[in-house]
């Protein structure tokens, strides 16, 4: 049935073969030195009384047809003196019932249309599977606030010469947001773009068969705030952060995205690796092995943060799917310190608003 898009969820040779399989992976695009880790105003979305943000006022405007604004950059009243800014929440959560189910396609299988397919790029698409989380909750969405994407056929552009195709479509829960998905990782084209989609496909084959892609901070900030905005501009709700940030100013710009802003945050991470004195960590739905990803941040509380991730078990990232009952389904629960090793350790950094 059709569902309403505003519910809201060791030995170095061996280390580098790992990362460079990693980079067709899932992918964050990288620079191949530093591959070895070392040690507003409140949007409609959120409601500070609530743990969980309100769906009122994005059911109001949808039934009467209003246009979501932009946040707002206008001056406070100067009469009036400075406006305190918002205080994060101790805790808040984003409704995951929907999101919580979205995955990539794998890499081989069988389409919405029912043809097999087969494309180690897929592997890759983690970037997409982020925003296309976070789009659930910013702006309008192109055709899935009206319930349905319907079904498209895709071409990723590093096959294309063989006839690489799939078709996908959204709008009910067992097509797990894969439609928009695929529109994010290979046709959406902000202006700045040259080549269409947030995922970025190389020209060079590794040894899995396919090319190295992935997709930058910037690319995800900017196709996020052309969706979100209704393809109006590419600023405005996100903002691209590098990793070069201290633990609790890298706490404060989530909590502040998410429980003032009312948008989920973005995070480039790596899966696993080593931290100091060779303390090892992982993402808890990841398997022992360090590969570039990306992640959405969804809730907070004073211990962890909660992430949705799109890489599932049929795409290769860990021995579990996400259990998709509870009072978060679809999230995993991480220190907030491991998700800021495992950020550091990372690519690129993180997509959410400057906080001083």
């Amino acid at each position: 049935m059709p569902i309403d898009s505003r519910r809201r969820g060791t030995a170095a040779s061996i280390g580098l073969a790992l990362f460079a399989l990693a980079l067709a992976g899932c992918g964050v695009a990288a620079d191949p030195a530093r591959i070895v880790p070392g040690p507003t105003a409140s949007s409609p979305w959120s409601d500070a009384a609530l743990p969980v943000a309100s769906l009122a006022a994005v059911q109001s405007a949808d039934q009467a047809g209003a246009s979501l604004p932009l946040p707002s950059t206008s001056s406070p009243d100067p009469t009036l003196g400075p406006t305190p800014k918002p205080v994060p929440p101790k805790s808040f959560w984003f409704d995951t019932s929907v999101v919580g189910n979205f995955a990539e396609p794998p890499a081989g299988g069988r389409d919405h249309a029912g043809k097999f397919y087969s494309d180690h790029n897929y592997w890759a698409f983690c970037g997409a599977g982020a925003a296309r989380v976070a789009l659930e909750f910013a702006g309008k969405g192109p055709g899935w606030v009206a319930g349905k994407w319907p079904l498209t056929t895709y071409i990723e552009p590093w096959t294309s010469a063989t006839g690489t195709r799939s078709s996908w479509k959204d709008g009910e829960l067992s097509d797990q947001g894969r439609g928009y998905m695929m529109y994010l990782a290979i046709a959406v084209q902000p202006p700045s773009f040259k080549v269409p989609g947030v995922v970025t496909f190389g020209m060079k084959v590794d040894e899995t068969g396919g090319s190295v892609v992935g997709t930058t901070v910037a690319q995800a900030a900017a196709v996020l705030n052309w969706e979100a905005s209704g393809h109006k501009g590419e600023i405005g709700y996100f903002a691209a952060q590098t990793s070069n940030v201290t633990p609790e100013a890298f706490y404060r710009a989530l909590e502040q995205e998410i429980g003032v802003d009312g948008y989920p945050a973005l995070v480039s991470v790596l899966t696993a690796g080593y931290w100091a004195q060779g303390t090892r960590w992982t993402l808890p739905n990841w398997v022992n092995r360090g590969i570039p990803h990306w992640i959405t941040v969804v809730g907070y509380d004073a211990a962890s943060f909660y992430y949705v991730d799109t890489c599932w078990r049929s795409t290769g990232c860990g021995p579990r799917d996400p259990i998709l009952t509870g009072a978060h389904p679809g999230t995993w629960a991480i220190p907030k310190y491991t998700l800021y090793e495992a950020m550091v350790s990372g690519y690129g950094g993180y997509v959410a608003p400057t906080v001083k």
